[in-house]
């Protein structure tokens, strides 16, 4: 991470400031024009805020960001959005039967925020999701939702956020929690997002975070988990009954400014202790504590960013400790292996407002904390966006997804065939 540290600590506005000593200097007009067109060129390699903005979906948002428009004044700000998709899959089961299935997933979502004072606001959310088979909730704000993706409704955010200047910000309450890599057209990740595609998932707890000057940011989430487990998406045999589970900390630190290639690096580290029922999901069962650590790297070739040019990222993710292969009723003995790893490449713009990208992933049986990457499995996806408006994108989806290892207790190893449509459509 020494590499990491020393890009960071490099500030951007170092040369801009270069540029407008050079502009106040009295030369000739085409030298003039020539430092000019140099000023716009390195504003578009330095800025990414609003090319991310841009390029990929609502899922990429960051977590409990301060929001410029209210800072300095009270007032309401309103948010809503609605993501519907029509999907296919088959399904070769570990039974060996071939099973197709088609679906229509839907999740609208509305909230609302205050600026109670120049330093102080508060917000909440309410999302709701259904599918083709049903679009009456079944349990009105049920509480312990884990990973729903149809008919449930819910409130996703109700907080309060304390924020001082541009440097520390605190919140306090049920929010959203994303760390993500930022690949063009995808917006991955090996540890944590809430609210992923039509999911509705939320984090309760506090979230800290400190931005540096040098354009790094720390994180510390310290996050609360009932006994029927946290709404994110976690994998068994991770389990919260023993009381000892129920808060879990999350540590990261992250940069998106851009510096030569690289548009994004960040590390995560997250902790749940005695939440890993390393035996399976037994009575008897022996209890240890889970936790991961995350590495992503984000970039882009050629520098710009307009135009055709590609995007590529890549995420590494270690758990030291895993369940047992006896557990997870895999062949052999000992501990299962805890490394997971993703990529993805994108040509973005290769026509304007339509990208398309390739993600690659493989996460070992001893990585539990993904909510795009099952444990045990092997990922090939492919994706297409068109960025109709700044309001309403498009885009398809093409995925593969198998074993690595079959089950001891299988007839074979499970593989899925799935493709969906998906609109989404925010306000602006």
């Amino acid at each position: 991470m020494v590499w990491a540290l020393a890009w960071g600590l490099a500030p951007g506005p170092l040369f801009a400031s270069t540029v407008d000593v050079l502009a106040d200097r009295d030369v000739p007009e085409t030298a003039q024009a020539e430092v000019e067109a140099l000023a716009e060129e390195l504003a578009a390699g330095i800025s990414l805020k609003e090319e991310s903005e841009q390029e990929i979906s609502i899922d990429a948002e960051g977590s409990m960001e301060v929001p410029t428009e209210l800072e300095g004044r009270r007032g309401w700000s309103v948010s809503a959005d609605l993501r519907a998709l029509g999907a296919w899959s088959e399904l070769d089961s570990r039974e060996g039967e071939n099973l197709e299935e088609t679906e229509i997933l839907a999740r609208a979502r509305f909230g609302a925020s205050r600026s109670l004072s120049p330093f102080w606001r508060a917000g909440g959310r309410v999302a709701l999701s259904c599918s083709s088979d049903s679009c009456l909730p079944n349990d009105l704000f049920e509480d312990g939702t884990i990973g729903s993706t149809d008919n449930e409704i819910e409130i996703d955010e109700a907080f309060l956020h304390w924020y001082q200047s541009d440097r520390f910000d605190i919140a306090l309450g049920r929010m959203q929690s994303r760390f993500i890599t930022k690949g063009g057209v995808f917006a991955k990740s090996l540890d944590r997002n809430d609210s992923n595609n039509t999911r509705v998932t939320w984090t309760d707890g506090v979230h800290g975070t400190l931005h540096f000057e040098s354009g790094w940011e720390s994180h510390l989430i310290i996050q609360y988990n009932p006994e029927d487990g946290p709404a994110q998406i976690l994998r068994e045999p991770l389990n919260f009954e023993d009381e000892d589970s129920r808060a879990a900390a999350f540590l990261a630190f992250s940069n998106d400014q851009p510096r030569w290639y690289f548009t994004q690096r960040g590390f995560d580290l997250s902790y749940y202790p005695s939440a890993l029922k390393k035996d399976g999901l037994t009575d008897d069962s022996r209890i240890e504590d889970y936790w991961g650590i995350v590495a992503r790297v984000a970039g882009r070739i050629p520098r710009r960013s307009s135009g055709r040019r590609v995007r590529f990222s890549a995420e590494l993710g270690y758990a030291p400790e895993t369940p047992t292969r006896e557990g997870l009723d895999l062949p052999g003995e000992g501990d299962t292996n805890g490394l997971a790893a993703a990529f993805t490449v994108s040509l973005m713009d290769f026509f304007p407002r339509h990208s398309i990208g390739f993600n690659y992933g493989q996460t070992e049986a001893g990585w539990l904390l993904s909510p795009q990457y099952n444990k045990n499995e092997r990922l090939v996806e492919a994706r297409y966006v068109w960025v109709a408006t700044e309001s309403l994108t498009f885009d398809a989806r093409i995925r593969e997804r198998t074993e690595l290892e079959q089950l001891t207790n299988a007839a074979r190893r499970r593989r899925e065939v799935d493709v969906f449509l998906r609109l989404t459509w925010r306000l602006q």
